[in-house]
């Protein structure tokens, strides 16, 4: 009898604790991924900004936010810029994970079409020369117009929200003190900007963004 007891016993608490186990488990919920695009159509090269501010979590909280662009490009954070460089139709998807490990993933179609052909060429002497004789003209001439601009890059700097800026002389021995074209390129682009070296002679394409202090800047520029 004490026997059978002592096992009713036992079973009653293996029972016990198998409850108390499942008691304290818990499903994680995944989590939900959404962005939005800036752009989901236009010529290359086409500059889109992604914001995953809109993805959520239920029961924690994201903890990584992946993207594949479509191009082979792939990027982190809530937000991200990619610059498509040639035309075509590419699938942007957004991948999130949770704090307990589980995923989920949105994806947004961006089409790109041809690039606009480039309206001029010019050297840096050029097209500074244009903007002294006559700021009005140069002005109506290149309002936006696909330029090319050549030169010697003198200097490197960064915009106010990160766009490297590439620094166009006339000569490789230029200085600070010279008339420049000033070339700002998409936050996307950094990588290949950080290829190039000071007295580098480029071909940079952009368009005309605006004039003074005897500088000419151009903007969404790309490498010839």
């Amino acid at each position: 009898m004490g026997h059978r007891v002592a096992q009713r016993l036992g079973f009653f608490v293996l029972l016990i604790a198998g409850l108390g186990l499942v008691g304290c488990t818990t499903l994680n919920t995944a989590p939900t991924a959404s962005f939005t695009c800036s752009s989901t159509s236009g010529p290359a090269p086409l500059v889109v900004t992604f914001d995953a501010t809109g993805s959520s979590d239920v029961d924690g909280s994201i903890v990584s936010y992946s993207w594949a662009f479509g191009d082979g490009g792939t990027g982190s954070g809530v937000s991200a810029s990619h610059t498509y460089t040639a035309s075509g139709h590419y699938s942007a998807q957004l991948t999130v994970r949770d704090d307990g490990g589980a995923t989920d993933s949105a994806s947004r179609s961006i089409t790109v079409t041809a690039a606009p052909a480039v309206v001029f060429r010019v050297t840096v002497d050029q097209i500074l020369a244009e903007f002294e004789a006559n700021e009005v003209a140069a002005q109506m001439k290149y309002e936006g117009k696909l330029t090319a601009v050549s030169g010697y890059i003198r200097d490197f700097g960064t915009y106010v929200n990160d766009e490297p800026i590439v620094l166009l002389n006339s000569n490789p021995g230029g200085s600070v003190f010279d008339d420049e074209v000033l070339c700002y390129f998409p936050v996307s682009a950094s990588a290949s900007v950080a290829q190039l070296s000071k007295g580098d002679y480029v071909t940079v394409v952009g368009k005309y963004w605006m004039y003074g202090l005897g500088n000419v800047y151009i903007r969404y520029c790309y490498l010839e």
